[in-house]
């Protein structure tokens, strides 16, 4: 049953991505692009099963909202665990997972700004509320890259030893004043690179589309 509403949602034809060139190709291929991108997420998934059952907007916001949520407390869930651990539990069965989670919630919150923010597919119903959810991201960006800083601590300068150490790291980058550790190798420059990526379109998207007013 899940898997058959999975192909519909797939499928759903009201959705569809219609190019119109109206824009230029560029547009109009970043919209197609992120358009099936956003199939991926299982967030707009729920948010489509509710409305096929003719759910009214609030409770779509609810879910949202209940989702977010969620998704920020495993990670302080996760942040505690990795603080209160001995790096001998730090084995290759634990981090795989991680990392494709914790990847996989990036991917969400990008593919989420970048078809809010950049190509206006979406409109919020409230500043606000629009405001808070995106510091949440934020943070949860933040956690995010702490957490594979960590797992891949051997790809910087100055041995991170534990999970505080990364975290300072990734706080540093967040706010654009940088930290002690440097990356040494290709991992650590796609991570530095990765999540300066995440900071300006923080910066120049969220941040000047919610204080215009124009969200």
């Amino acid at each position: 049953m899940f898997f058959k509403e999975y192909i519909r949602f797939w499928k759903d034809r009201e959705n569809k991505c219609k190019p119109c060139f109206n824009d230029g190709f560029i547009l109009d291929g970043l919209k197609c692009i992120f358009f099936w991108l956003s199939k991926l997420s299982c967030l707009r998934f729920t948010i489509w099963r509710l409305e096929q059952k003719g759910h009214w907007n609030s409770c779509l916001y609810k879910v949202v909202d209940s989702y977010i949520l969620a998704r920020f407390i495993l990670e302080i869930s996760l942040s505690v665990f990795l603080y209160h651990s001995r790096h001998e539990l730090y084995s290759n069965w634990l981090v795989v997972p991680l990392i494709i989670v914790v990847s996989y919630q990036m991917f969400d919150i990008f593919q989420t700004w970048v078809n809010q923010f950049i190509l206006g597919e979406w409109n919020p119903i409230s500043l606000s509320r629009t405001l808070v959810l995106v510091f949440i991201g934020y943070a949860q960006i933040t956690l995010c890259y702490s957490f594979i800083a960590f797992f891949f601590r051997d790809q910087f300068s100055h041995n991170m030893v534990n999970w505080i150490q990364a975290f300072r790291y990734s706080i540093g980058n967040a706010v654009t004043i940088g930290s002690n550790y440097s990356p040494t190798h290709f991992g650590g420059y796609m991570i530095f690179a990765s999540q300066l990526g995440f900071t300006l379109l923080f910066i120049t998207a969220v941040v000047s589309r919610i204080i215009s007013g124009k969200v």
